[in-house]
């Protein structure tokens, strides 16, 4: 039986994150703290997904996916988390939010196969088209991104030309022109609608 194991190990986890605290985005945190505290919600994830606790799994996972510094600082901790968060997602009924998980997390690891065949598995249950694969702006003066996908809402950020995007999801506005609802690499977790091309009819991506 490994579940007693697998909780003594989460309990050591749990114990070395409460020493460890909150962790701010300061130097010390940076080059000392936030790979420990990284390790320890990564592995506390892996251990909950193990004993059929997803609730957990998807808590510790967010921790690290939604932590900017460690995302810039450990972009293959970042791929685990979003997986990690997704497959609990999965587990408890939430296939749209699991879809976007694990769409970020193939953005890191594109030619993981299985994490391909999940993410298009997914993307079928919800019913939406997989848009498998990195895109890169084209258009000369880049692109705005919004909140949403009307053209109205807030602005979130730039891409520029040459920049690489994973593309969650495609869809016309109200005046029936096509937004991509995009992650663009370098800014790590904001993401937001930008066109698939400019008013003129030139491509964006």
């Amino acid at each position: 039986e490994r579940s007693p194991l697998l909780l003594a190990a989460a309990e050591t986890y749990e114990f070395a994150l409460k020493k460890l605290g909150d962790v701010e985005d300061t130097t010390r945190d940076t080059t000392q703290v936030i790979p420990v505290w990284t390790a320890c919600h990564l592995n506390l994830a892996n251990l909950y997904l193990e004993i059929d606790e997803p609730a957990k799994a998807e808590r510790h996972a967010g921790e690290v996916a939604n932590h900017k510094t460690a995302f810039s600082l450990l972009p293959v901790a970042s791929f685990k988390a979003h997986y990690r968060r997704g497959l609990a997602r999965l587990a408890l009924g939430k296939p749209v939010d699991a879809a976007e998980d694990l769409i970020c997390a193939r953005a890191h690891s594109p030619g993981d196969r299985k994490l391909a065949e999940l993410c298009a598995e997914t993307m079928r249950k919800i019913g939406k088209e997989d848009f498998f694969g990195v895109y890169k702006v084209v258009h000369a003066a880049g692109a705005q991104v919004k909140e949403g996908a009307d053209k109205s809402s807030n602005f979130v950020a730039t891409l520029q030309q040459g920049e690489l995007v994973s593309v969650l999801e495609a869809k016309k506005n109200a005046t029936g022109q096509m937004r991509l609802h995009v992650l663009p690499w370098k800014t790590g977790d904001v993401r937001g609608w930008t066109s698939l091309e400019t008013e003129s009819g030139v491509r964006i991506l």
